[in-house]
């Protein structure tokens, strides 16, 4: 099933470059628009960490400013280092058992221990009564993701989703939707990555460390990929009798002719094919551009953002923490846009009703000068409306006199960021009642609350707010004595020599 996103950004990261493709959805099937690599300085990322944000960030905004990598959906890549990817057994069809049971799974990683992680799944094969499941598993260092995610979100990419690199890959290379056996095997940052897909569908993951010379590593690739083929046939019930092997290298290079052959010799299936960057494209992609600059990782992400089914069952370790953060920037931007259309009616239509109401009491003034010269003083009905329209007059004034306020503030005060920042304090058990301007660039919030704890948080966060320079409590209390409401009265005031 496809989605209505047209454009995507595939970003993949490693641990020595930054590579990233720009999608759209054609006629002629998915069109690569712009593909890069951009090599990190050594150090910037070690062991799945960021250590030098600075440079990430530096490499992320060229992307986007020279190479065009600009699109509403973005799709990001992990390192290899420091994540899991793996399919285990399942027992149990119950959801929040899956979970209980892929969080022990997790926590039982080397790599993990002592860490916060953060782990999605996907159960590929549900368990029954008489036969064992399978759930993909994939996890990561949650600091290392949230630094990943926040540095992409400095240079302006609002990431959607995060996968790791070797489903990206079997995406990109088309290689999930064939129906037989396939073994896919990634090189990519010193490791290698084996999978078999079996019927469209991911059923075995295995990553282990690649040899250092290319003699070593294609007898080291020839022997891995042979283990688990020897591992189906007599294992499985299902095993193919005959495989197809797919050998791809993401990192760019070419595979030696003599590193090929020896592959092919050694290996025991039907078939070996091997995608490089001088491979011709996958099926249903164009590109006219230079190969070698694009990653088959950054294709799958960019390629996942287009399709909805995907989108929706895929596994995503995006925090949930960004997740939000990007929520409250969209609602932030959809409200600054709202009222930047909404203040120029409102003075227009003041000022309609203001000249009405000068027209109408001059002519009250008249009828009554007429009516005082002919003797006649029954004016109550005109007296009356007069009242109501100088009523409504004085309302009226208020409100420009509030919104010239407002607009005069402007150049010492970020509204838009300043009520943003009150918006995302605000605890799920506080409301606002009242804004109200107090001096120049004051601004005055009252509000009810259900406890006193939460007017302390909601205050205590506007202090730490970029954009609020002090907030101080001005009034807190009992709405009523029969009430349990709580309501209070903060001023809240822009950071001083703020332009």
């Amino acid at each position: 099933m496809t989605s209505n996103v047209r454009t995507a950004v595939g970003i993949d990261i490693t641990e020595t470059e930054v590579a990233a493709v720009l999608l759209k959805r054609t006629q002629k099937g998915v069109e690569v628009l712009q593909a890069a690599r951009i090599p990190l300085p050594p150090g910037t990322i070690t062991h799945g960490r960021t250590v030098d944000p600075a440079s990430l960030l530096t490499v992320l905004k060229t992307l986007k400013r020279q190479h065009g990598m600009q699109a509403g959906h973005y799709a990001l890549s992990l390192p290899v280092a420091g994540s899991l990817a793996r399919v285990i057994p399942l027992e149990t069809a119950d959801p929040q058992e899956i979970m209980d049971y892929v969080q022990g799974e997790v926590r039982q990683y080397a790599t993990f221990s002592g860490r916060e992680t953060i782990s999605d799944f996907r159960v590929l094969t549900p368990a029954t009564q008489n036969n064992a499941g399978k759930v993909l598993v994939m996890a990561s260092d949650c600091e290392a993701v949230t630094s990943l995610v926040d540095t992409c979100r400095s240079a302006g990419v609002q990431t959607s989703i995060v996968e790791m690199a070797v489903t990206a890959c079997a995406r990109g290379l088309d290689a999930a939707k064939q129906q037989a056996h396939t073994l896919l095997a990634v090189r990519k940052e010193g490791t290698l990555s084996l999978c078999v897909l079996h019927r469209g569908a991911l059923d075995f993951i295995r990553t282990k460390p690649m040899a250092t010379t290319e003699t070593e590593s294609s007898l080291r690739l020839a022997e891995e990929i042979n283990a688990v083929i020897q591992f189906y046939n007599l294992e499985r019930l299902d095993a193919p009798a005959h495989w197809m092997v797919t050998v791809l290298d993401d990192d760019g290079n070419a595979i030696p002719a003599d590193a090929r052959r020896d592959v092919e010799e050694r290996v025991c299936a039907e078939g070996v094919q091997f995608w490089t960057g001088t491979s011709p494209m996958p099926h249903g992609v164009v590109y006219d551009g230079d190969h070698a600059s694009l990653s088959f990782t950054a294709l799958g992400l960019a390629m996942r953002l287009l399709e909805e089914e995907e989108r929706r069952s895929g596994i995503n370790l995006l925090p949930q923490e960004a997740g939000q953060a990007r929520l409250r920037k969209r609602r932030a931007l959809l409200a600054a846009n709202v009222l930047a259309a909404t203040v120029p009616a409102i003075v227009l239509v003041a000022g309609a009703l203001s000249y009405m109401t000068g027209r109408v009491h001059h002519q009250i003034n008249l009828a009554k000068q007429e009516e005082l010269a002919s003797g006649n003083h029954a004016l109550a009905t005109a007296v009356d409306e007069l009242a109501y329209i100088e009523a409504q007059t004085a309302a009226l004034e208020a409100e420009l006199d509030c919104l010239r306020r407002a607009s005069a503030a402007r150049p010492q005060v970020d509204w838009c960021h300043l009520l943003a920042d009150v918006k995302s304090a605000i605890p799920s058990v506080l409301r606002i009642t009242e804004l109200s301007l107090r001096g120049p660039t004051g601004v005055c919030i009252e509000g009810v609350s259900k406890s006193d704890e939460a007017v302390d948080v909601f205050l205590d966060t506007l202090n730490r707010s970029d954009h609020i320079g002090r907030a101080s409590l001005l009034q807190k209390g009992r709405a009523n004595s029969d009430q349990v409401g709580v309501r209070y009265t903060i001023r809240c005031s822009p950071p001083r020599g703020k332009k």
